[in-house]
């Protein structure tokens, strides 16, 4: 979950590096946004490399006890700010109770989807362009690479709690159907890196041409 929560920043941090601007999605957010998908979906391949050899646990129990844990967690946290708040972890963890009752793996795979809908759909939520930017004005302050490096660790961490009930969810989903481990299996091809290699490039240099604002904002 940390390799995932830093290639979801990857390629703005690329960016920013090619264009020598801090803040080159202020116009283009959604496409950086997509981008970003991309780079998360190429972290997932990665991961599904290094851990060939590894051996997970065979009970099922282990992952379910931690992803109901933590969406325990999020939803009481959430719930303080408010009931509307905690209604999003509280479907998250109505779809995998679904998913650990329901015998098919196909409805597994469904409502392991739909466990990762309701959160991601709160942090993107429809005030999220206006919030970045405004976030972005901060930003500002940040000078030094110390400063710089702190600011992703934080990020980091938020993604982490985020979302990693889902990738608990997944493990037990991985642990508890062979056929389902089989088509993951397909997931790691070496063709599979070598197609989001394409996309992060063709997308990059897409996301390249896009004008920016704050053309004095130089980054370090």
């Amino acid at each position: 979950m940390i390799v995932i929560g830093v290639f979801l920043q990857i390629g703005e941090a690329l960016l920013q590096l090619a264009k020598g601007l801090r803040y080159p999605w202020m116009v283009p957010l959604n496409h950086y946004l997509w981008y970003s998908a991309v780079w998360t979906l190429t972290g997932i391949w990665l991961i599904s490399q290094l851990t060939r050899k590894w051996l997970f646990s065979p009970d099922l129990y282990v992952y379910t006890k931690r992803a109901i844990i933590f969406l325990l967690f999020q939803l009481i946290l959430f719930g303080l700010a408010g009931s509307r708040l905690a209604f999003y972890p509280a479907l998250s963890l109505l779809a995998l109770s679904l998913s650990i009752l329901l015998p098919m793996a196909g409805f597994k795979i469904i409502l392991l989807a739909l466990s990762a809908l309701p959160m991601i759909r709160l942090m993107f939520f429809e005030m999220f362009p206006l919030g970045a930017r405004s976030i972005s004005l901060a930003g500002q302050g940040i000078n030094t690479f110390g400063e710089a490096l702190i600011y992703s660790a934080i990020l980091t961490l938020i993604i982490i709690f985020w979302y990693l009930p889902t990738i608990y969810h997944f493990g037990y989903i991985f642990a508890s159907s062979p056929k389902l481990a089989g088509v993951f299996k397909h997931f790691r091809r070496p063709m599979v890196g070598f197609v989001l290699l394409l996309a992060i490039f063709a997308y990059g240099g897409y996301l390249y041409s896009f004008p920016v604002i704050f053309k004095r904002a130089k980054i370090l």
